[in-house]
C-alpha cells in the first residue's frame, strides 16, 4: 500500500493498493514469463473548481486497474 503524501481539504483517502503476482517457465531452448499487476485507488474530480459561483459537482472515482504482461525468448 501506498500512502498518499498530500493532506488534502476534501479528507478524501487516495492511498494506493497494488498487488502483483508473477510465474515463469524456463527450458534450454526458451523463457517465458508471465506478470500481473492490480492496482485501486480513489479520486476526486471536480470541472471548474476555482470558480465559487459554479455549484459544486465533485465525483468521487473509484479507480481499479488490472495490467498483464507477457515475455517470450529464446536461449542460444
Amino acid at each position: 500500500m501506498y500512502a498518499t503524501p498530500v493532506r488534502s481539504a476534501d479528507n478524501l483517502n487516495r492511498d494506493r493498493r497494488v498487488l502483483s503476482a508473477g510465474i515463469g517457465v524456463n527450458t534450454k531452448k526458451f523463457f517465458a514469463d508471465l506478470a500481473v499487476t492490480n492496482s485501486s485507488y480513489n479520486t476526486n474530480y471536480q470541472p471548474y473548481a476555482y470558480a465559487s459561483y459554479f455549484p459544486s459537482d465533485a465525483r468521487i472515482l473509484s479507480n481499479k486497474v488490472t495490467q498483464a504482461s507477457l515475455t517470450f525468448g529464446f536461449n542460444f
